[in-house]
């Protein structure tokens, strides 16, 4: 469900959201958590805003080193930041031998 911009969606609400690599078939957004708010990115051009409802967030997603954009940990490897390119490094987990 799309959220009409022209119902209560301040500028405001825009300058606090973070910017986020974004899976599930969304390229990039800015996110902001508190008014469970996501807005899409094409070019230099919001172009839709939804719901954050449905898309998986954790405080353990990692963020880019060169511009602080944060990543959606659900994104397909290898991560890169969509915003500025950057591969982004992940720690590999082994199992523990028991």
């Amino acid at each position: 469900m799309r959220i009409d911009p022209e119902n209560g969606i301040s500028y405001e609400v825009l300058r606090e959201a973070v910017p986020y690599t974004l899976s599930k078939g969304y390229k990039r957004g800015f996110v902001n958590f508190e008014e469970e708010v996501v807005f899409l990115v094409a070019g230099d051009k919001i172009t839709t805003t939804i719901p954050l409802e449905g898309l998986e967030f954790s405080e353990d997603d990692p963020e880019c080193p060169e511009c602080g954009t944060r990543i959606q940990k659900t994104c397909r490897k290898p991560r890169k930041c969509r915003f500025c390119s950057t591969r982004i490094q992940t720690e590999v987990e082994y199992p523990s031998a028991s």
